[in-house]
């Protein structure tokens, strides 16, 4: 697979992904000023980016890929938001601050409503797919 992969992009794939990774650092203007500033943002935005997927894969009959998927998306997304705009001076959207340990509560409504919703909008997972995870003993 990965030899595929590598046909297909080869150094021009490599290439799109490290100018798009810069240009997404200087679009969004994030200079950590700490090692553990950094690792705060990039713990949470896998934290909750991933979070809701994988306890929904095993704990929710009906949620599909598609809705994992666009959880991970949308959580990852609104926690980034919120930490360029903590950078450039934005103290609160709406309700939410945009400081530290607070960015995790939009990403998390973000992410748990993208799941909910497009599992629900999209066709049930069949049977055979979610029934090696709910099965008893």
């Amino acid at each position: 697979m990965m030899v595929k992969v590598w046909l297909a992009f080869g150094d021009l794939g490599i290439w799109r992904v490290s100018m798009t990774c810069r240009a997404i650092k200087h679009w969004g203007g994030i200079q950590f000023e700490t090692v553990w500033e950094m690792a705060l943002v990039a713990y949470t935005m896998i934290g909750v980016g991933l979070t809701p997927a994988i306890l929904a894969a095993f704990l929710w009959k009906r949620a599909t890929p598609a809705g994992g998927t666009s959880a991970i998306g949308a959580g990852m997304l609104v926690c980034f938001i919120f930490a360029v705009l903590n950078k450039v001076g934005v103290d609160k959207v709406w309700i939410f601050r945009t400081e530290g340990d607070f960015i995790i509560y939009p990403s998390l409504i973000a992410g748990l409503g993208c799941l909910v919703l497009v599992s629900l909008l999209g066709r049930p997972p069949a049977e055979e797919k979610w029934r090696p995870f709910q099965s008893k003993g």
